[in-house]
């Protein structure tokens, strides 16, 4: 008896912890964390990489043409990198 007593005490307080815990997911409190992470996401991380797509972009091309005479691939290796960007950006 003492075991289905433990059991059933056992069973109350997991049924306890999830309700407070469902009731703390609720909408309310959740929502306000997912628009600040989702601002975050789409607009500061996505402004730092497109900043640094735009520079890497004006440099390599600027390194791909005043090293071109001098290094044959030097142009191509920037294309390439400047590929790689977009398709990471994609």
């Amino acid at each position: 008896m003492a075991t289905i007593n433990r059991v059933n005490t056992t069973i109350t307080t997991i049924s306890t912890d999830v309700d407070a815990l469902l009731s703390a997911a609720s909408y309310e409190r959740l929502n306000p964390l997912y628009v600040a992470v989702k601002s975050f996401l789409c607009c500061n991380v996505a402004e730092v990489f497109g900043s640094t797509w735009v520079a890497l972009t004006f440099a390599g091309e600027a390194v791909g043409e005043g090293s071109s005479s001098s290094s044959p691939g030097a142009s191509s290796r920037s294309k390439r990198s400047i590929s790689l960007l977009c398709d990471i950006g994609a």
